[in-house]
């Protein structure tokens, strides 16, 4: 006579970069700080699951999934790891964990599970009964396995994951959590240790550099939006799958299309509304909790870039923090934990650089100070901004009256910028180049910065003075008696050689003053700023009241900023539009002191 008998599993889950049980961690990579040299002790191998048979278990099913928690596994060792549970919320009806059935030669679903035992700290379930709908098991053995298509002899790995909590994964299996087992019967009940196939990845970034940094203190009132990574290999969504038998994933048998990046979630983006849980910790010991973890697919990977986003709740403006790893390797149902210290330049002491064109004074000064009340996009409309009268206010020279191009007032914020002339040359010749570093500015977060070839060395490149370039575009036209339009997309920085990097040099757009406000930027999805050339517009000839009231500028745009096909697009014009105008508050041109180092 068969024996009748249910199969119930049992499963442990905790917060930190590994698993528990029987996977274990790879040895932490730190690319900021190389010196962590992996001292951190790997986990234990191996996660167990148990089971055996219950006369009960034939009860109301609940869902299954695999969730994770990273944290602290030894309070005496300090170990940390994943502790796995079943997640509640996934497969209610239909749970992923297959038997292979010898009689029919097919893989046969599990139809219900009830749990069993819950933790008492958190609730989760750490055991529950499966069955099979009352079907025999009469077998001393049993081949099992687990995962979104293990009963097709695949596993898929989304590029789209999500783990709104910190240290807390759920949607593990969904993702691509994956592996086998094999299930004997000890006359009581069935045991058998699963093996994960699927590899994980605990990102914990954290603010870098010294606690009195200004970059620091604004990283660490900032929040984790969303962590990618990406590979030459092709990682997520893949086509073909990956291959995965009783043995795990068959990595020699890789995907030939597909994505090749993994995204995960860890804030949720409500119509531009964006709600984040994760902040960004102030040490590398904090990071611990608050990690972020990623299913893969276990193998080598190269070129590896991690991107993580991070977002100002303040200003709702974001930046991309990069960094790369030559060579990945993952391994089978380990978990690798990866800090990063994430750092940026500060350009506080550009603040309050702005004014109207030709004003001998700033756009706000010691006795009408800026404010520094930050909110969505920038600072809001203040009273007292520049009137007439005032050494902050425009001048009026009639550009069309004045020889030559460098016609903003002696001793004007102006006087020293570039002419129209030498605009047009960085525009055109100059190589302009995006690049979409992060930087902290008066305690808030952004993106973004333009390069341009140095005007010696287009000069040479091109076989005249630099203060002829001043005087006259290539050709031999001065554009700066009448209307003149330049626009170009920058190129990629990245792809500058390392070598030839010290020949550029940058500038930050930080956005600009209208009526007493500061746009920094006009939405998230792009934004303005300009620079003041020394040029007066002059096109509608001596002693026209409009050739007063209009300036010649240049312009960057910067589409996309915040995420990962940002670009840029910068303008010059000397024109009679509503972007020309004398009042408004653009930026003071810094010369070529930003450079490379």
């Amino acid at each position: 006579m068969g024996k009748s008998k249910y199969l119930t599993v049992l499963a442990s889950f905790v917060l930190a970069l590994g698993l528990y049980g029987c996977s274990g961690e790879n040895s932490p990579v730190d690319p900021v700080n190389p010196d962590n040299g992996g001292t951190e002790k790997p986990e234990a191998k191996g996660k167990q699951f148990r089971g055996f048979i219950d006369s009960t278990a034939m009860r109301a099913s609940t869902a299954s999934r695999t969730f994770g928690v990273y944290g602290e596994l030894d309070p005496l060792t300090h170990k940390t790891g994943i502790r796995f549970y079943w997640d509640e919320e996934e497969d209610k009806d239909s749970p992923y964990l297959y038997i292979w059935d010898t009689k029919v030669s097919s893989w046969r679903w599990f139809s219900t599970r009830d749990v069993l035992e819950r933790d008492k700290q958190n609730h989760q379930i750490l055991s529950a009964a499966w069955t099979l709908g009352g079907a025999t098991l009469d077998q001393e053995t049993y081949k099992l396995r687990y995962g979104n298509r293990a009963y097709n002899n695949e596993a898929y790995f989304y590029s789209n994951q999500e783990q709104l909590v910190p240290g807390q994964a759920n949607k593990l299996r969904t993702y691509g959590d994956c592996g086998t087992a094999i299930a004997e019967d000890n006359g009581l009940y069935y045991d058998f240790t699963l093996k994960h196939s699927a590899a994980f990845i605990t990102f914990m970034p954290y603010a870098g550099g010294a606690v009195t940094d200004e970059s620091h203190k604004v990283l660490v009132n900032c929040k984790l939006w969303r962590v990618r990574i990406s590979s030459d290999q092709f990682m997520g969504n893949t086509g073909q799958y990956f291959k995965f038998n009783d043995n795990g994933i068959d990595q020699s048998q890789w995907p030939t299309s597909g994505q090749k990046y993994i995204q995960l979630e860890c804030a949720k983006d409500n119509s531009g509304t964006i709600t984040a849980n994760y902040g960004i910790p102030s040490s590398k010991n904090a990071a611990k909790t608050n990690g972020a973890i990623m299913v893969l697919a276990p193998g080598t990977y190269t070129n590896v870039k991690i991107e993580y986003t991070v977002y100002d709740p303040v200003v709702q403006s974001s930046a991309i923090f990069t960094k790369s790893i030559p060579t990945l390797t993952l391994n089978p149902g380990k978990n690798l934990p990866i800090y990063s210290a994430l750092t940026c330049k500060d350009y506080s002491s550009q603040f309050g650089l702005y004014h109207m064109w030709g004003a001998q004074d700033n756009y706000w000064n010691s006795t009408f100070p800026a404010s520094h009340n930050w909110g969505p996009l920038g600072v809001p409309a203040q009273i007292n901004y520049p009137s007439t009268g005032q050494l902050r206010y425009f001048s009026n020279v009639d550009a069309a009256a004045l020889a030559g191009p460098k016609d903003a007032p002696a001793g004007s914020k102006d006087a020293d910028a570039p002419t129209i002339n030498l605009l047009h040359w960085y525009v055109t010749k100059g190589d302009p180049r995006w690049d979409p570093e992060p930087f902290t500015y008066d305690g808030h977060l952004f993106t973004g910065r333009i390069w341009f070839l140095k005007a010696s060395v287009i000069a040479a490149n091109y076989g005249v003075s630099v203060p002829d370039m001043s005087q006259k575009i290539q050709g031999g036209n001065d554009v700066s008696a009448g209307y003149t339009s330049e626009s170009r997309t920058p190129s990629d920085w990245s792809n500058v050689p390392e070598a030839q990097r010290s020949n550029y040099f940058y500038v930050v757009p930080l956005g600009y003053y209208e009526d007493g406000q500061l746009k920094m930027l006009q939405s998230t999805s792009y934004g303005y700023s300009y620079f003041w050339s020394s040029t007066g517009y002059a096109g509608y000839g001596v002693g026209h009241q409009n050739s007063k009231i209009y300036a010649a500028y240049l312009r960057i745009q910067l589409s996309n900023p915040y995420t990962n096909n940002s670009s840029s697009y910068i303008h010059i014009e000397n024109d009679y539009d509503s972007e020309n105008y004398r009042t408004k508050g653009y930026q003071t041109w810094p010369g070529e002191q930003f450079t490379y180092n």
